[in-house]
């Protein structure tokens, strides 16, 4: 499995290809799980941002738009979707705001 992820990273040109894999794969994991808890939002939200903007730019931008052909449409979505957290944070109900310190 980390052969995979680190051949599609190797495709891209980032080096070295299995700490980028295991650098993206941390993100998605912990960093949604910490997104959901709204627990440093917003670092968290333009960790993501840029990632997404890599994947809709360098990634998925020459197959077109619509995601039916594997395009940029939800991976752009999700990147403005992130902007927006960074932005306006983690809301009323987010654990930074209980902790008293957004970050």
């Amino acid at each position: 499995m980390q052969r995979i992820a680190a051949g599609n990273v190797a495709k891209i040109g980032f080096s070295p290809p299995l700490a980028w894999a295991w650098a993206v794969g941390c993100l998605e994991f912990f960093g949604v799980i910490l997104l959901a808890l709204g627990l440093f939002t917003r670092p968290v939200a333009f960790a993501l941002a840029i990632q997404m903007a890599v994947i809709t730019f360098l990634i998925q931008w020459n197959n077109g738009y619509f995601w039916t052909t594997r395009g940029y449409e939800f991976a752009l979505l999700l990147m403005l979707v992130c902007i927006a957290f960074v932005i306006g944070g983690g809301g009323r109900y987010s654990l930074d705001r209980k902790l008293g310190r957004e970050f």
